[in-house]
């Protein structure tokens, strides 16, 4: 699959949901509440808004990193940071979020995000390993989207899909394990819900 470096994509909104195509996932854009925002579409016509929501709406999405950063082999990066804070949003659920596209010939080769908590924003603080979520190449060429459920809890165990309870940072990052190729992540957040 030959590569195309982008610098900038510039997305036109679209005024509703494209038509879902078998064996084939969209990304676009259109006008929520006068905003343009970015949409994934999955080839069973499920859609995903994947940029911060509306006003009021539910649920939200908060975005740790979008900056198109492309990822060569084993090299863990910073995709973003952020401050989130559950009780301040009054949130019970949050789902780690990816979208992106993987490129590999290695059909054993698989992608990585990983969330550190990179603690409550005061002091020193060495970071945790709270989550994973592996991408195994499966859709290679195709945009993907993948959620991880996070627990929230007073206590949360070291890489086992859990985390505070309480506002601290978290930065996400991602790693390729493969022979060969890249990963270009559009987007990585979380979805949160009351």
């Amino acid at each position: 699959m030959a590569e195309f470096p982008i610098d900038v994509a510039v997305f036109p909104e679209q005024v509703g949901d494209p038509v879902a195509a078998a064996n084939r996932g969209k990304v676009y854009t259109k006008d929520v509440a006068g905003v343009t925002q970015f949409f994934y579409e999955a080839s069973d016509g499920t859609v995903t808004q994947l940029t911060p929501a509306a006003s009021g709406s539910s649920p939200s999405v908060i975005t740790v990193g979008s900056n198109e950063t492309t990822i060569l082999l084993s090299t863990e990066v910073p995709a973003g940071s952020v401050y989130l804070d559950p009780v301040a949003l009054g949130v019970t659920s949050v789902t780690l979020r990816f979208a992106g596209l993987l490129n590999t010939t290695d059909p054993a080769g698989t992608a990585i995000i990983r969330l550190y908590d990179m603690g409550p924003g005061t002091g020193a603080f060495a970071p945790i390993l709270r989550a994973t979520i592996s991408i195994a190449f499966a859709n290679v060429g195709e945009y993907i989207v993948v959620n991880q459920l996070l627990t929230l809890t007073p206590a949360p165990g070291v890489n086992v899909n859990q985390i505070f309870d309480t506002a601290r940072i978290y930065e996400a990052r991602m790693f390729l394990s493969a022979a060969n190729g890249s990963m270009n992540a559009s987007w990585v957040g979380f979805a949160v819900a009351p």
